[in-house]
């Protein structure tokens, strides 16, 4: 049987990325491929699968003393000189034993995937380095790498744009999720970029929302400020969420909100966001902290709708049928509504501002649930049909 070298956010505390890899897991498997998979962050081999998210409870131990103050200084030193984003390129080799056992499994290996995530961004200021890196090696050991089911968003700065022209250069195929991805990929290649679709769409959740009976369940997914580009917008946004919620929650259909978040990072925000309201006297609202995708599905068995959010939360909720709004915080979030035609319901920050307008796009949703899951149900047909056109093992 051949092998497929997968790589992947398998060990990521966002639900969306574990739902992600399994997917893309699935269906390299389902071409026959052995498959031995690698976590892209951490460069750790993913010998059992992991299903679940961990939730940070305790501090990273910070260095006291002199040896904090220097540490601190010789970073600083290292950013000033060489930019934070090279800095992270060279951080990437502290990880020699890990690249040692993934070098063997990629010489044991017939084709290369990397696939799943923001992997074309520069956030996390190794990631361009790391992706780099990954095709650099597969080139070297003259294996194919496929990029597949990417998301992407523009570069920062100029040394991240030359670390992913360069990476593409080593690539035999490149797959991205939604026609914003393919815009920004395609201005750093010549190669031709394809636009497939999530792979998550290739998940079969045994579930659907429940169709509206008397009063109505609502499920809002919160964006913490890791999400936006500064605290006013964050700021913007949670005080537009806080006002659209208590609008929402004096109608009559509406029984309760569930806050919840589909990656750690924004726990706190969650809590923070249910104390506003119980102050505010809504006693009718709950946090909810999931660890897996069962617990996403749980959760969507028992509302009729989504304010969105993370976009896999919205992502899953169109698998499930679950009718949902949102607003679009990253361009991936814009493709991705683009993909399912729902780009009325997915807004800019600027509009989410407009609390009345939302509110009533929100309370007209509830009362056409069931012909907006008819809707749901055939762009779904379609867009499973596309999940396998772009694979190149």
């Amino acid at each position: 049987m051949k092998k497929a070298l997968i790589i992947s956010f398998f060990k990521s505390n966002n639900i969306g990325d574990l739902a992600l890899s399994s997917a893309i897991s699935n269906i390299v498997n389902s071409y026959e491929y052995q498959v031995v998979k690698y976590d892209f962050s951490t460069i750790e081999r993913i010998n059992s699968p992991i299903d679940e998210i961990k939730e940070e409870t305790l501090p990273i131990p910070v260095p006291k003393g002199i040896s904090k103050m220097i540490k601190r200084l010789i970073i600083r030193i290292i950013l000033l000189v060489l930019g934070k984003y090279l800095f992270g390129y060279l951080a990437i080799f502290l990880k020699r034993k890990n690249w040692k056992n993934f070098i063997s499994d990629l010489k044991n290996s017939d084709t290369v995937v990397v696939g799943g995530g923001n992997m074309m961004m520069d956030k996390q200021t190794f990631w361009p380095a790391l992706l780099h890196y990954y095709c650099f090696l597969s080139n070297k050991y003259n294996k194919k790498v496929h990029i597949m089911f990417i998301g992407a968003e523009p570069p920062e700065s100029l040394i991240s744009r030359h670390l992913f022209k360069n990476a593409l250069k080593y690539v035999s195929s490149i797959s991205v999720r939604d026609p914003v991805s393919r815009d920004i990929c395609q201005r750093l290649t010549s190669k031709n970029v394809f636009q497939s679709i999530d792979p998550v769409f290739a998940l079969r959740p045994q579930i659907s929302s429940p169709s509206k009976r008397g009063k109505v369940d609502i499920a809002v997914c919160v964006l913490s400020g890791v999400c936006f580009k500064d605290d006013f917008s964050f700021s913007k946004y949670l005080d537009g969420l806080s006002r659209i919620l208590k609008k929402v929650l004096k109608n009559q259909s509406v029984s309760s909100l569930t806050l919840f978040s589909t990656d750690t990072a924004d726990y706190n925000t969650v809590d923070q966001v249910h104390k506003i309201m119980n102050d505010n006297g809504f006693k009718n609202v709950h946090a909810f902290k999931p660890k897996g995708l069962h617990d996403i599905y749980s959760l969507y068995q028992n509302v009729q709708y989504l304010i969105g959010g993370r976009m896999h939360a919205m992502i899953i909720a169109q698998k499930c049928l679950l009718p949902y709004c949102g607003v679009i915080w990253q361009s991936k979030v814009k493709g991705f509504a683009l993909v399912v035609n729902n780009s009325e319901r997915l807004f800019e920050l600027e509009d989410f501002e407009d609390t009345d307008h939302l509110s009533s796009l929100i309370l007209s949703d509830i009362n056409n649930i069931n012909i907006l899951k008819v809707n749901m149900k055939l762009t779904n047909m379609r867009l499973e049909q596309q999940v396998n056109i772009n694979i190149f093992l």
